[in-house]
């Protein structure tokens, strides 16, 4: 079952473009027009996010408020237009768990409400229901850190294509045992010390993100594969054993030139990259994998 998206806006023409946007990407859209008729299409069918556009007819900051109140586990993206200034700091102001500036594109949207449906199913939240295989962490802690690198990857990717250089996008995993669940106080332990541990490793050039339960997402341009994969050994290095535990770290790598070049950058390189760590850890983990062209 695919999520069942809700986009709120007071423009029925923006409604629909960007229901068509969203459609193309296998979600299942409706419309309201404003807040009341959000609020009346979410009592009787509910909606697993909510994607609602800024404009001066009506205050859907104050509408995203209200609904992060009354419930906090539904995401909202707030869309705002390309004269938008401090769209992020208004965002978290207003409790939304993400943001994209207009001009609307339909790979930076969809790979917007991606990364939150995918934030959701982490957390267990999605309707249709995920099986929670991987350790249970608290929510990801940051998803404008998320949102920055959904970004990147699609301008870093762009620029690449553009100018021919390599790009590489790795995600990093701990590799905890099955069904295991780690005790709360661990949580903060291991992602302090993985953020000061990646944070000091990494290029001033690269970018990193907690991207979900104990993985971190790593942009690295002008970096191929062969590069990447000795950086990818040494990060391991560098987070193996993470507060005490003796824990191994996999590692999933996608390079640019391995997608089809009609692919959006961002939503392909992270799905690309999480299957293939994904693919890593279910070989036994303690591994890096590259993704092959």
């Amino acid at each position: 079952m695919s999520a069942r998206l809700l986009v709120v806006a007071s423009s029925p023409a923006l409604a629909q473009t960007l229901q068509g946007y969203l459609a193309l990407g296998g979600f299942e859209v409706a419309n309201a027009e404003g807040g009341t008729a959000a609020c009346a299409r979410l009592t009787s069918s509910g909606a697993d996010v909510l994607c609602v556009v800024v404009s001066p007819e009506w205050d859907a900051e104050a509408f995203c408020l209200e609904r992060k109140t009354q419930s906090p586990q539904t995401p909202v993206l707030l869309i705002y237009p390309p004269d938008a200034a401090d769209a992020d700091s208004r965002a978290q102001r207003y409790q939304a768990d993400g943001c994209i500036v207009g001009p609307l594109k339909q790979g930076t949207v969809i790979s917007a409400v991606r990364m939150l449906v995918k934030n959701r199913e982490l957390t267990g939240l999605l309707s249709s229901g995920v099986d929670r295989s991987a350790p249970v962490w608290e929510p990801v802690p940051n998803a404008f850190e998320v949102m920055s690198l959904t970004r990147l990857l699609s301008l870093e990717g762009l620029r690449a294509r553009r100018y021919g250089y390599p790009f590489t996008f790795m995600v990093l995993g701990l590799d905890f045992p099955q069904q295991q669940r780690v005790p709360p106080a661990l949580t903060q332990a291991l992602r302090t010390e993985a953020r000061a541990q990646l944070t000091r490793s990494i290029r001033t050039t690269d970018w990193y993100a907690e991207i979900s339960d104990a993985r971190y997402g790593v942009s690295l341009p002008y970096a191929g594969t062969a590069h990447a994969s000795a950086v990818a050994e040494r990060l391991r290095a560098r987070l193996f054993g993470l507060g005490g535990t003796l824990l191994t770290v996999s590692a999933g790598l996608v390079g640019l030139d391995s997608l089809p070049l009609d692919d959006a950058p961002s939503a392909a390189l992270m799905q690309a990259a999480l299957a293939t760590l994904e693919a890593a850890q279910l070989a036994g983990g303690d591994r890096v994998s590259i993704k092959e062209s």
